[in-house]
């Protein structure tokens, strides 16, 4: 006998009870987060909510220029045909990006302010 295969016999049945309590205590309860001075403040971990989305982003060459500006992370990534979390892991990390043959660094630019989220 196959006791591997795929059988709906060993299913336990759901206490949907006990899943609609729990749902009804989590959406009454207090809520982590807090609006202060139009910015988002999670109370669990004592810091402001900072969006990724609109960070400004520069390719620098090996020798410190600027070769590329892109107004968040999401173009950068569409530019060098990565994914955005590539682009954020070589940012914190310092590791060059390769395009064309050529070694570019991810840095975050200060040019402007950012943005923050509203709810």
């Amino acid at each position: 006998m196959n006791n591997n295969r795929l059988s709906n016999s060993g299913n336990k049945t759901v206490d949907r009870d006990y899943i609609a309590r729990e749902v009804n205590r989590l959406l009454n309860g207090p809520s982590n987060y807090e609006i202060i001075k139009g910015r988002i403040f999670i109370k669990s971990l004592n810091k402001f909510y900072t969006g990724r989305l609109k960070i400004q982003v520069e390719l620098h060459d090996q020798g410190g220029s600027v070769f590329k500006t892109f107004d968040s992370m999401n173009k950068c990534a569409d530019f060098l045909g990565i994914s955005t979390h590539t682009v954020s892991k070589r940012m914190k990390t310092s590791l060059p990006v390769i395009l064309n043959n050529k070694e570019y660094n991810v840095v975050k630019s200060f040019g402007r302010e950012r943005s923050s989220l509203v709810i």
